[in-house]
């Protein structure tokens, strides 16, 4: 059967409009990984989740089991949306939901982020649909909301295999802007006035359904664990509601839905004046009104912060809460600073438009732009408290998105961040489906970065910096101008080498003698999903700081040095170094030739790729006997069009099969095993597909692949092992 798919595929090149030399095919129809494999990044070690207690904050400010309080956990997270059309677990038995447990651990998964879970459990799309032009069906108690049984179950047995291999959970309480009313979203979407989002803001019904569905899910007796989720460890972190904060640039519905309490509360300030009517424009302007406008949205969210914290009170749950994810804007600071943990997200080009023709990316690099969205996420930490990035990603069809893996899993580590999320649908049993941004498990490249970043930062190759900065912000500057933006757009540069992060309220004692004053300000785009801080920023008062930084801290015309001297960034030539001692990785714009550290030498790699050298047996490079190589470059849809030679609007998505571009590399690494090494192509499941010549002359050995003559399909995974 095997070889009937590759045939085909190879009959199929002509069709594809895509060149056979430069283009391949690959197999997405088993992206289970294979247990033992070079790619089964599991542990042996961990035990069940909860078997040491509760996940606390220790006293360092990071996620710890409370018997052992000394040993922080960090969490690489895998996103779970039940019902997305790559996945519908709604199909699984238990025997299919053990088998993607298993995948989830073996891909290094130490944390599982149940997203719209509401959608899935109660079946949304076979309920009645709304009337956009009534109201929602009052559903306050626990027993009017209707969950499927059955998925229930499914989710309860996904709980249990989840623990049972050391997998926690981050659960979105809310993702649904339908709440928990028993009916079809229909017209109420994203941007209209009944969503539960907005209306949680100001209305008790919508707060007593939320409360009814958090109640049901979190105090139903699980059969399989014997507990509930409100008293089972597994549950690590509770989201009160996904992306909730108040983008008044987003949904134009938000200022009708709160009109009456803006004319309560600024009547209550300025008796006798007329009340201005509510606006992005006026909020974002940095006016008197704008900033009366930000007082009162922030108040807001402090007052819903104490509906939910009474509400998960009386639940029973006492595990680690947060909440306002979406944008790093300073308004939700005093709310976000509130809760237990930051959680942020932050996209690099995201799609305007989503998926649909005429939807557009800018196909911008983020090495090129010192690190994007990652700086963004870097700045919006607090200092003190756990940081969470629950969504993350360069988003596909973006021709740059393989430097992700090495950025990103580097500059986690180098952070010392307690969470890291591609977004999202990383584990999925096979791919019958063309790529699409967010989708990343069935996207090659996006799997390729996700074994890197695995490694990087789940496996903790990459070392933390040990410097913090602090960005000191006080209600004084966010309530008078700058409510509406970013904060430390100007510093963010520093996080490519040392840690950073918000100092709130600034009159706290300051944990570290190097300070950084926030400076100007930086807006938040406008009208996309994505918030996405822009903005010019300047860099000389940073480059001064970074001059001042202990190790091998280095910021010069966009070159930066981390002062680990692990991480190693040039923006002009849109290129990054990882050096380790048991990883080493580059992203090559350009072909070219590199020295990565004392043990690795590429002596050829094509250009716009990223390649990484990592030991997976917890051994450094030239003591390890088992080599995994990854060499990542850009794959996309059979017959995928845009509508403009620079390839950033879309025409049309195109259709299966995916293929990968091919590319030349040629390694030279030395080892002291003293025997000769074997080498594989892999699969992406890590199952050996073909055995590849090696060069050895002792000590070294030297690996040369052309991707586009491998048989019989392209690989991006190579294995080179030192076999007993």
């Amino acid at each position: 059967m095997r070889h009937f798919w590759c045939l085909a595929l190879c009959c199929t090149l002509s069709l594809l409009g895509y060149a056979e030399e430069l283009w391949r095919p690959i197999d997405l129809g088993d992206l289970y990984i294979q247990s033992g494999s070079a790619l089964d990044l599991s542990r042996s070690d961990i035990g069940e989740a909860g078997n040491r207690g509760r996940i606390i904050i220790n006293a360092d400010g990071h996620p710890a089991p409370e018997m052992t309080p000394d040993q922080p956990i960090r969490f690489f997270c895998a996103a779970l949306i039940p019902a997305a059309p790559v996945l519908r677990l709604q199909n699984f038995d238990h025997a299919a939901l053990d088998r993607f447990a298993d995948s989830v651990a073996r891909q290094g998964y130490n944390m599982v982020r149940f997203h719209y879970w509401d959608v899935w459990m109660m079946g949304v799309y076979h309920l009645p649909e709304a009337k956009s032009a009534e109201p929602l069906p009052k559903v306050v108690t626990p027993d009017e909301i209707r969950f499927d049984p059955e998925r229930l179950d499914k989710f309860h047995y996904l709980v249990a295999a989840l623990k049972k291999r050391g997998i926690y959970l981050y659960l979105d309480a809310l993702s649904s802007p339908v709440g928990f009313f028993n009916v079809n979203p229909g017209p109420y979407g994203f941007y209209n006035a009944q969503n539960a989002r907005i209306r949680l803001l100001v209305d008790p019904d919508y707060r007593a359904n939320w409360s009814a569905g958090v109640t049901k899910l979190l105090t139903a007796p699980n059969p399989y664990t014997g507990m509930t989720l409100a008293e089972d460890p597994v549950l690590a972190v509770l989201l009160f509601c996904n992306e909730q904060d108040i983008r008044l640039d987003l949904n134009r519905a938000i200022p009708g839905v709160l009109r009456e309490r803006w004319h309560e509360w600024y009547s209550l300030r300025h008796p006798g004046e007329a009340v201005p009517e509510l606006g992005f424009r006026e909020y974002s302007s940095g006016s008197a009104t704008g900033n009366e406008m930000s007082r009162f949205l922030s108040s807001l969210t402090l007052e819903l912060n104490e509906f939910y914290r009474e509400t998960i009170r009386k639940i029973g749950y006492r595990g680690i809460v947060t909440q306002w994810d979406m944008t790093p804007s300073l308004l939700h600071l005093p709310a976000r600073a509130q809760m237990d943990a930051v959680s942020m997200h932050a996209y690099f080009d995201h799609p305007a438009g989503f998926d649909g023709p005429g939807s557009s990316i800018r196909q911008s690099c983020s090495i090129a732009e010192s690190g994007g969205a990652f700086r963004q996420l870097a700045a919006a930490r607090l200092a003190g408290k756990p940081f969470f990035v629950m969504e993350y990603g360069c988003c596909f069809w973006n021709r740059f998105r393989h430097e992700q893996g090495l950025l990103y899993g580097a500059g986690a580590a180098l952070q010392d961040w307690d969470a890291l999320t591609l977004h999202g649908q990383q584990v999925m049993p096979r791919a019958n489906y063309y790529l699409k941004p967010f989708d990343a498990g069935a996207d090659p490249i996006n799997r390729a970065s996700e074994v890197v970043a695995a490694l990087l930062f789940g496996r903790r190759m990459a070392s933390a910096a040990a410097t913090l900065i602090e960005i000191p912000v006080s209600d004084d500057y966010i309530f008078n101008g700058h409510a509406s933006g970013a904060a430390g757009l100007e510093w963010s540069p520093l996080a490519l080498i040392s840690r950073i992060a918000l100092r709130y309220p600034a009159g706290q004692p300051a944990r570290t003698p190097f300070q950084a004053e926030p400076g100007g300000i930086a807006m938040i785009s406008s009208g996309t999903m994505s918030a996405e801080a822009i903005g010019s920023f300047e860099t000389a008062s940073a480059e001064e700081l970074a001059s001042r930084l202990p190790g091998d801290a280095k910021m010069t015309d966009g070159c930066f040095v981390s002062e680990t001297g692990e991480l190693r960034l040039d923006s002009g030539r849109g290129t990054l170094e990882v050096v380790t001692p048991s990883l080493a990785g580059a992203v090559f714009r350009e072909a070219g030739t590199r020295e990565l550290g004392d043990f690795i030498t590429v002596r050829e790699c094509s250009g716009n790729a990223a390649l990484t050298v990592a030991a997976v047996d917890d051994r450094i490079l030239p003591e390890s006997r088992r080599l995994l190589v990854v060499f990542a470059t850009d794959a996309r849809n059979s017959r995928m069009t845009f509508r403009d030679a620079e390839e950033k609007i879309l025409e049309s998505h195109g259709e299966l099969p995916v293929v990968v571009r091919s590319g030349k590399f040629s390694l030279r690494g030395e080892s002291r095993n003293g025997s000769v090494p074997r080498a594989y192509a892999l699969k992406l499941n890590g199952e050996r597909m073909t055995e590849l010549p090696i060069e050895w002359e002792e000590p070294h050995w030297t690996l040369t692949i052309n991707t586009a003559e491998l048989q019989p399909e392209i690989a991006l995974f190579f294995e080179v092992v030192w076999e007993k």
